[in-house]
């Protein structure tokens, strides 16, 4: 351990007197190492190498573990203290939060998103800063996404067992279409439908995966690359988007549910689309 009466833990910002041990404020463990990295770096080094289980993110959340991380974002399980309710806390990485028209375009989907209350859409509470970073926090799904299902289920599923997803998923599309203006998605796959313990589904992100893929995207181009195979051509193109794009997505689902890979899924699908040379079905 190393004491230090000019220590303050880099998480709630209060006095530490040594490090090599927890917080006693937000019982957040500090060593050494992290001491260093704060001082030459800042906090956005620590937490872009991720937040450890018992972390008290802005005075509120407590991390419990992390549920994913991609170019989007780090996605982890947390508790809300003030709600006393389980949450999804995604943060998005510092380079992206620092552009302000993505946040901006950020910030209008999430006004639309916040109203959308339907039993097959993921809800999202909040919208907020903490410290410079932008995060989102939304409705808790327990059972990981379609797209790991699609994995255990060995690549595909049955007609019985697809269907009733995908009824669902129509669902909850028709109700955000339905609002207005319409709430559209825009970046519907797999990996963005969640799975609750009854298996039923549920849309995450709506709105904002859009967003937060064409931010990704602009720093690192392969973050776009497994949606492709549901977008649009027209979506790809530029040439338009609306509602009929995530029409076009879910039929791209329906598909992959059913024979194992998405639609066109072989050679450059952005190079045939671009140049308009996919071959029909």
């Amino acid at each position: 351990m190393e004491k230090n009466n000019s220590l303050s833990c880099w998480n709630c910002k209060k006095p530490i007197e040594k490090t090599g041990m927890n917080c006693p404020h937000c019982n957040v463990f500090i060593d050494k190492d992290m001491i260093e990295r704060i001082s030459t770096g800042g906090i956005a080094k620590v937490l872009s190498s991720g937040l450890r289980p018992g972390t008290i993110f802005d005075e509120r959340y407590e991390i419990i573990k992390p549920l994913g991380r991609g170019g989007m974002g780090i996605v982890y399980k947390a508790h809300d203290k003030y709600m006393d309710r389980d949450v999804a806390l995604k943060l998005i990485p510092k380079e992206l939060s620092m552009d302000p028209k993505a946040i901006a375009d950020l910030k209008r989907e999430a006004a639309l998103a916040l109203d959308l209350t339907h039993e097959y859409i993921v809800r999202l509470y909040n919208l907020d800063t903490w410290d410079s970073f932008t995060f989102v926090t939304m409705e808790y799904v327990p059972c990981g996404t379609l797209s790991h299902l699609l994995v255990e289920k060995g690549g595909s599923l049955s007609l019985d067992e697809a269907l009733p997803l995908l009824i669902q998923i129509g669902q909850a599309l028709d109700y955000a279409h339905s609002k207005n203006p319409p709430v559209v998605h825009l970046d519907l796959k797999p990996l963005n439908i969640l799975l609750t313990f009854d298996g039923y589904a549920k849309i995450t992100d709506f709105g904002l995966a859009r967003v937060l893929r064409d931010l990704a995207t602009r720093v690192s181009a392969w973050e776009a690359a497994g949606s492709l195979a549901y977008m649009a051509p027209e979506q790809i193109r530029g040439k338009g988007i609306g509602t009929w794009t995530d029409i076009y997505a879910l039929a791209a689902v329906a598909y992959e549910l059913l024979s194992g890979q998405p639609p066109f899924f072989t050679g450059d699908l952005r190079w045939q689309i671009m140049h308009e040379t996919v071959d029909p079905i």
